[in-house]
């Protein structure tokens, strides 16, 4: 990823998004620990959005436990 800083990956299906995401992560991590994890899809939540784009004005949330 470092190499081809241009390139884009794009999957059919949320899991493959996921197994992409999560290699991702390895690549430009490896071997650190994360400061906090978050579970969640923020994606899927629409009080994230606003006119078409991520809110900026503040924190994002996640969805509500079903």
């Amino acid at each position: 990823m470092n190499e081809h800083e241009k390139t884009v990956i794009v999957t059919c299906s949320r899991q493959k998004a996921e197994a992409i995401n999560k290699l991702a992560v390895e690549g430009l991590f490896a071997g650190r620990r994360p400061i906090a994890t978050l579970e969640g899809e923020i994606d899927i939540n629409p009080a994230n959005y606003d006119e078409g784009g991520f809110r900026e004005d503040r924190a994002i949330a996640t969805p509500d436990p079903k």
